[in-house]
């Protein structure tokens, strides 16, 4: 019996890893698939060439994989437009007084809530590109977000109580992670998230030097500090980081549907994806991470620690 479950195991393992070969690397890089996708990267780029916008562009996508970076790259002849490229759960602001244009295909958009917190009028692209899929609807979307959108949101941010772990003594300085990103604070979305839900958090980060591949944790503790639900993510492209730009990344939290009501805590820290060490934070704060605020399904909110 013990070597036929090894045997199961060892097969389903091996169906897996050649499904996901064929997704990711087989499918993708398909002619017909590859050429697909150059055309539509070909029409960004003709839009951002054209256009007499020099507002930062942040290329959003489903799947990051370096082809399409660099095909949508190589086109673009703007030397003043600064494009960052992240995938579905995070926006990139770089330094500009009038924010930002987000490009997506809409086969492949960003987190609806992103899109809902960001767009003013989904109904209202900047651009819609003249190509158009079997279906007929036209792929290339492009949306503005303006610099005053962003800046209401990281004021909102930066309201967020922040204390240091298991002693719960508020933070009021300024935390950096390494050498490489600031913490600007935290928003939850929806604040009267009910069990079996997800429970919306943005974390704004601004990069002092580009850092290495990383992800963000935030997790949802009980009173007890047991681990009610988290997420790991930093969903941008690192290799075109600037100083200064400003990374709004969506967590979502998968309430569980028996979810007692009851004050849950929130707690964020962060590790380097190469072997999994947390991320040295500026203030000393033990196991490297922040409490952040309280919160309770159904009910509000806390704010103490």
């Amino acid at each position: 019996m013990p070597l036929y479950a090894t045997l199961v195991a060892t097969l389903g393992v091996s169906i897996y890893a050649r499904t996901a070969f064929d997704m990711f690397e087989v499918w993708m890089n398909h002619p017909g698939v590859y050429w697909m996708t150059l055309a539509f990267y070909s029409e960004t780029a003709d839009y951002v060439n054209r256009s007499p916008d020099s507002t930062p562009l942040d290329f959003n996508m489903d799947v990051y994989v370096p082809w399409r970076r660099t095909n949508l790259q190589r086109p673009i002849e703007r030397e003043d437009v600064a494009v960052r490229w992240t995938i579905n759960d995070a926006f990139v602001f770089p330094e500009h007084p009038d924010g930002l244009r987000v490009a997506f295909q809409i086969h492949a958009p960003p987190s609806p809530v992103l899109q809902e917190t960001f767009f003013d009028d989904p109904d209202k692209p900047l651009h819609v590109g003249p190509r158009v899929d079997p279906t007929g609807q036209h792929i290339l979307r492009v949306y503005g977000i303006s610099r005053a959108r962003l800046d209401a949101h990281l004021e909102r941010a930066q309201d967020g109580p922040v204390f240091l772990p298991y002693t719960g003594t508020p933070v009021d300085s300024s935390v950096t992670a390494g050498d490489w990103l600031e913490f600007l604070g935290y928003e939850i979305l929806n604040p009267e998230g009910r069990p079996g839900e997800g429970l919306h958090v943005i974390t704004y980060w601004r990069v002092i030097r580009p850092p290495p591949a990383l992800a963000v944790f935030l997790h949802l503790l009980d009173r007890d500090g047991n681990l009610v639900a988290q997420f790991d993510g930093f969903d941008v492209v690192f290799d075109d980081l600037a100083p200064g730009d400003v990374v709004a990344q969506l967590h979502t939290l998968g309430l569980p549907p028996d979810l007692p009501d009851d004050e849950y805590r929130l707690q964020i820290g962060g590790y380097r994806r190469e072997d999994l060490e947390r991320l040295p934070l500026s203030v000393d704060a033990a196991d490297n991470l922040l409490w952040l605020r309280t919160w309770r399904p159904m009910s509000g909110s806390g704010e103490g620690p």
